[in-house]
Formats: C-alpha cells, sequence, structure tokens
C-alpha cells in the first residue's frame, strides 16, 4: 500500500462509519420489510445482497485499518529498540575511550624516568 497520510486515514475511516451507518440502515429496512403482512422477497434479496456486500467491504477496510494500526506498531516498538541499542552502543563506546585514556596514562607512567614522576607528584600536590 502506498503512503498514506494521516488525514487520508482519517478520511477511509469517516468513509468506513458511513458504510456502517448504511448497513444498520438497510438492516432495519429488511426488518420492515419482513414485519409487513405480505414482505416483497424481490426487495428482500435485493437488500441482503447489498447488506452483505456493503458487509463484506466494511470488514476488508477494517481488517487493513488494522493491519496498518499493527504495522506502525511494530515500527515504533522497532525504534525503541534500535535507539536503545544505538544508546548502549555509544555508552559502550565512552568506557572505551575512558579505557584508552587510563591506558595510554599508565603507559607513559611506565616509561617515564622516576625522577619527572616524583617532580608531577610534588607540583600535583602544591596545586591542591
Amino acid at each position: 500500500m502506498a503512503t498514506v497520510s494521516v488525514e487520508e486515514r482519517i478520511d477511509e475511516l469517516d468513509k468506513t462509519r458511513k458504510k456502517v451507518l448504511s448497513v444498520v440502515e438497510i438492516a432495519d429496512q429488511i426488518l420492515h420489510e419482513l414485519a409487513n403482512d405480505h414482505p416483497s422477497e424481490e426487495v428482500v434479496k435485493k437488500s441482503t445482497t447489498t447488506f452483505a456486500s456493503l458487509l463484506e467491504s466494511i470488514e476488508r477496510e477494517l481488517t487493513q485499518h488494522i493491519n496498518h494500526l499493527v504495522s506502525v506498531s511494530k515500527e515504533q516498538q522497532q525504534e525503541h529498540v534500535t535507539y536503545t541499542q544505538e544508546k548502549d552502543c555509544e555508552l559502550a563506546l565512552m568506557r572505551v575511550s575512558q579505557v584508552k585514556k587510563m591506558i595510554e596514562k599508565a603507559i607513559e607512567l611506565h616509561h617515564a624516568p622516576l625522577s619527572s614522576i616524583q617532580n608531577n607528584e610534588i607540583e600535583h600536590m602544591d596545586q591542591s
């Protein structure tokens, strides 16, 4: 099905609503005809054929609307899952970056001469 705007979907639902009203009116006409002392078989057959046809059309349209809503619901759930996975990945990358900095600092301290480390510690204490 092609992409349909929200307004078009609302219009389609409104048309379906009007069909439901028509089905109820046709059912009322059939019942009135059958309540007559001498119901017309032709009128009853024509009305029941129209009733059944319209009812099938309504069922098809409502099924399409329900399927669309299910599809949209699944897309939203998938978007949420994707967002959560992206956030998890982003946080993991941040942790990796922090660990990398800590490792680089440890390597730097390991390779630095003992005297420069002591000087750094003394300077750090003076600043505190």
